[in-house]
C-alpha cells in the first residue's frame, strides 16, 4: 500500500531509487517500501538528520547488504546521469517545439521512408542511373522491380506504424527508420561518379567511332598507300582492343579454334611462338556475311589511292583483311 508523502520526502525517495536502479525489481521494491514507511514517521526537517543524505543512505545500505559499492554506485550514477539528461532534454523548449512539428510531418514520413530506403539502395548500387523513370527507382536494372519493391517497402512501413502500441512493432518501426537513416548517411559519404545522362548499357562494347558506331577493324597505311600490319597500344601501354570483351574471352578459352564469332561475323587472331593470342595486331583477319548469308573474307575499304582496297600495290591478302571502318591515323 502506497503512503502519501510530502514533496520533500518524495524527492528523497526518488533520489534513493535512482541510486539503487541497478538492483532487481523485487529488491528495489522491498527497499522502497521499507524506506517509505520510515519516511512517513518522520517530519520533513528530520529526514536528512535521521537518515542522512540520499547518497549517504544508499552507501550505508550497500555496505550493510554486502553489495559491491564501487561497481554498483558507478552503474547507478551512470543511470541517474542518463535519466537526468533525458528529462532535461525532453522538457526543453526546443524538444517540445520539435516534437510538435514532428507530429505534423510524421504521417507523411511513414509514406516516404519505404520509398526513400529503396531509392537509396538503388543509388548505392546503380549510381546516377538509379532513376530512369523518376520517381520510380531502378532495382536490378529493372524499373518494374523497383516500383514493386518501393510499394512493398511502403506497405511494410505503414503496417508497422499502425501497430505502434505493440512494443515489438514499435521497435521494428524504429529500426526501419534507423536503417533508412544509415543508408542516407552512407549515400552522402559515398557520392557516385556515374555520368548522369548517357545510357551506357545501350552503348556498344569496344571502340566506337562517330555516331557511336562500333569499330569492327582498324587499318594502317604507309606513305605510299600500302596497307601494313601494326601493333596498337593505348597511352598506358595496354593493347588497344576494338571488339566486345566476350570475343577475346572466347578466344582465350578455346585457343585451338581457328575462328571466333563476333557481332558481324567471325575473326581469327594471330598467335606468337608460345601460342599466346595477339589481340591488337591490325588489321584483324575477319569474315563477314554476304548478301546471301554466306561468310566471306572481308576486304579493306577503297580510300582512293593504290593499295587501299587490297587489289594493288602492297595491300594485304584478301582473306586477311576485314572491312567496315578504316583509319589512317590511330591516336
Amino acid at each position: 500500500m502506497s503512503l502519501t508523502l510530502s514533496p520533500i520526502k518524495t524527492g528523497y525517495l526518488g533520489r534513493v531509487k535512482i541510486a539503487l536502479a541497478d538492483l532487481s525489481a523485487e529488491d528495489l521494491e522491498e527497499v522502497t517500501q521499507d524506506l517509505e514507511a520510515h519516511l512517513a514517521e518522520l517530519a520533513d526537517g528530520e529526514v536528512e538528520t535521521v537518515l542522512g543524505t540520499p547518497e549517504a543512505f544508499v552507501y550505508e545500505f550497500r555496505a550493510s547488504a554486502g553489495l559491491d559499492r564501487e561497481t554498483s554506485s558507478r552503474l547507478a550514477n551512470t543511470r541517474a546521469w542518463v535519466r537526468q539528461r533525458e528529462t532535461r532534454l525532453t522538457r526543453s523548449a526546443g524538444w517540445i517545439r520539435a516534437e510538435r512539428h514532428w507530429s505534423r510531418v510524421h504521417p507523411a514520413w511513414l509514406w516516404v521512408r519505404g520509398w526513400l530506403g529503396v531509392s537509396l539502395l538503388s543509388v548505392l548500387s546503380n549510381g546516377a542511373d538509379s532513376f530512369r523513370a523518376f520517381p520510380i527507382p531502378t532495382i536490378g536494372n529493372s524499373t518494374l522491380l523497383g516500383l514493386v519493391t518501393a510499394m512493398l517497402a511502403t506497405w511494410v512501413s505503414l503496417t508497422l506504424a499502425r501497430q505502434r502500441k505493440d512494443t515489438f512493432a514499435s521497435f521494428l518501426s524504429g529500426t526501419y527508420t534507423a536503417v533508412v537513416a544509415l543508408l542516407l548517411l552512407v549515400s552522402l559519404a559515398n557520392p557516385t561518379s556515374h555520368p548522369p545522362t548517357q545510357d551506357f548499357e545501350a552503348m556498344p562494347q569496344g571502340l566506337i567511332s562517330e555516331g557511336w558506331n562500333p569499330v569492327q577493324n582498324i587499318y594502317a597505311f604507309d606513305t605510299d598507300g600500302n596497307s601494313i600490319q601494326v601493333l596498337l597500344y593505348d597511352h598506358d601501354g595496354r593493347p588497344l582492343l576494338n571488339l566486345p570483351s566476350y570475343v577475346y574471352e572466347e578466344a582465350e578459352i578455346a585457343p585451338l579454334e581457328e575462328r571466333h564469332s563476333t557481332d558481324f561475323g567471325q575473326v581469327h587472331f594471330e598467335r606468337d611462338e608460345l601460342g599466346r593470342m595477339i589481340p591488337n595486331l591490325y588489321p584483324l583477319q575477319t569474315w563477314g556475311y554476304s548478301d546471301y548469308g554466306e561468310l566471306v573474307p572481308s576486304r579493306p575499304p577503297s580510300l582512293g589511292f593504290p593499295g587501299s582496297d587490297g587489289s594493288e600495290g602492297g595491300g594485304t591478302e584478301e582473306e586477311n583483311v576485314p572491312t567496315t571502318v578504316a583509319t589512317s591515323d590511330v591516336n
